[in-house]
């Protein structure tokens, strides 16, 4: 399992088709004409998200200087560096160092645990909204026409949505939400 995915405890519900469901999203793909390796590329980086909420940091003893946190599980290191196209060692120092350059020198601090984790979930919301905003400018040059250049739009947006425990999924569904909302408010008001 993704540890992203996996807070809920549900992990099928009787009435929804994946495999349907997923048939759907290819097809609506390809009329929207998105090429199949814009559809790849998506899915690539969708499979790193959730190698990257796999990493779990542990403390480095190496380093006696400060506290300092590495990822040691070198098959779930080496996925998620494939899946991104960066080698495990590169993507294991930018997320769990903070690197500095002064006078020309650089140099990289720990980050300790808490911050090795901030910065991996960081770059997973990252890597999302790069994709949500890809998917939108698809989206957006398959149904501009000069047909429909004068046209209104309503758009009825729920609202953030906060439960006790809130996961990866709320943050997508209240992400998406905010980025509709913000284009609403920049493209449709005077």
């Amino acid at each position: 399992g993704f540890s992203y995915t996996n807070h809920s405890g549900c992990y099928q519900v009787d009435t929804v088709d994946d495999a349907g469901n997923f048939s759907t999203l290819l097809k609506a793909m390809e009329r929207l004409k998105i090429s199949n390796d814009d559809v790849q590329s998506v899915f690539g980086v969708l499979a790193a998200i959730l190698h990257l909420g796999n990493l779990e940091p542990v403390r480095d003893t190496s380093n006696t200087l400060q506290e300092a946190a590495k990822f040691s599980d070198a098959p779930k290191l080496e996925m998620a560096a494939k899946m991104l196209g960066v080698k495990p060692a590169d993507l294991n120092l930018a997320l769990s160092t903070k690197k500095r350059t002064i006078l020309n020198e650089v140099t990289h601090s720990a980050l300790g645990m808490e911050g090795t984790r901030e910065n991996r979930d960081a770059l997973a919301k990252e890597l999302y909204s790069r994709i949500f905003s890809f998917l939108v400018d698809k989206i957006n040059q398959a149904l501009s026409s000069p047909k429909y250049s004068n046209s209104i739009g309503v758009l009825d947006i729920f609202g953030f949505e906060i439960y006790e425990d809130n996961k990866f999924e709320q943050m997508c569904i209240n992400f998406a939400n905010e980025n509709c909302n913000n284009f609403s408010i920049i493209h449709f008001q005077a």
